[in-house]
């Protein structure tokens, strides 16, 4: 067992396009499950019935990117065809990746299959602030997706 974890140099894929690049400061992805695996309920008895939930694999998946730049222009674009005619939208797949070290030099990848995303809000969003806020030059976009892990 590692002393040590090192993460870094993660990487993000969007239909073939590398929006790392564009990713801004913080928590510049988060990827978090909507819902329960499973249903539960408890007979009089004192028994359990466990029922899956499919819908416990669905995902929000939030991207934080630099307004103006060519992923924002590229997602902007690819919102306003979902949005003008969601029919003829084709979802988004791609990957999250994080590498993580031991500190002796071995590295294991945890990645974060993307499939069938679809914008879940508007990524319309404004901030104007006179302090020097950096928040003001940040997009947030919110996809609704199914997402397969995978470590080692």
């Amino acid at each position: 067992m590692a002393n040590v974890l090192l993460v870094g140099r993660d990487s993000v894929i969007l239909d073939g396009k590398d929006i790392t690049v564009d990713l801004v400061d913080g928590d510049v992805v988060t990827i978090v499950p909507q819902g329960a695996l499973n249903n539960v309920a408890s007979t009089y008895g004192g028994k359990m019935i466990v029922a899956e939930d499919r819908n416990g694999q669905i995902h929000t998946m939030t991207f934080r990117v630099m307004r103006g730049s060519d992923i924002d222009q590229w997602l902007q674009a690819r919102y306003q065809t979902y949005h003008n005619d969601s029919p003829t939208f084709v979802t988004l797949n791609g990957s999250a990746t994080q590498r993580i070290g031991d500190g002796d030099g071995n590295v294991i990848t945890n990645t974060f299959a993307v499939n069938n995303a679809v914008f879940s809000q508007s990524p319309v969003n404004a901030t104007i602030n006179t302090n020097g806020s950096t928040e003001q030059l940040v997009r947030q976009y919110e996809f609704t997706c199914l997402i397969e892990e995978s470590i080692g």
